[in-house]
């Protein structure tokens, strides 16, 4: 008799927000530790993607890119990652702080990286929690973000 086949679980999915101005290193960061195909050293663990709130092309660091999902692409993440933010003087779109506000309630984990907390405190999910942003942007976000407890010295 035949074993009945085994099941593949679904891999996790990643959903990485690209937004124009942005600094290179964060979203590189994300991409090399969670996107690239590293089959070679283990299965698959992720599915990686990325989107952006706008149609237009984005500015990253000193390149430009077409980014092919919008921010419905968050409907599936089981992750939304921030990499980064492109001025703490910009705030995001309510577009962007509804669709990560949405995932948050359905489940998903909100990661950010330095100063992609921005995103996370404009849509209230830091409130009354510890977070910490990019020491450049400590000083204002405490500002606009009374509700959240920022601790500057904190790298993580």
């Amino acid at each position: 008799m035949t074993p009945p086949p085994r099941s593949v679980p679904a891999r996790h999915r990643i959903v990485t927000v690209l937004v124009d101005g942005m600094s290179a290193l964060e979203p590189a960061v994300a991409y090399d530790f969670l996107g690239a195909d590293r089959r070679s050293l283990h299965p698959a663990w992720y599915r990686y993607t990325v989107c952006s709130p706008g149609a237009e092309p984005v500015r990253i660091g000193g390149a430009t890119m077409t980014v092919r999902n919008g921010l419905d692409a968050l409907r599936r993440a089981d992750t939304v990652l921030i990499p980064g933010w492109c001025s703490i003087g910009h705030p995001p779109s309510a577009e962007l702080v509804d669709a990560v506000g949405r995932a948050h309630q359905r489940g998903a984990r909100i990661v950010t990286f330095c100063t992609g907390a921005v995103v996370a405190a404009e849509a209230g999910l830091l409130d009354g929690r510890p977070a910490t942003t990019h020491w450049e942007a400590g000083a204002e976000f405490a500002r606009r973000y009374p509700a959240v407890r920022l601790d500057p010295c904190v790298l993580y």
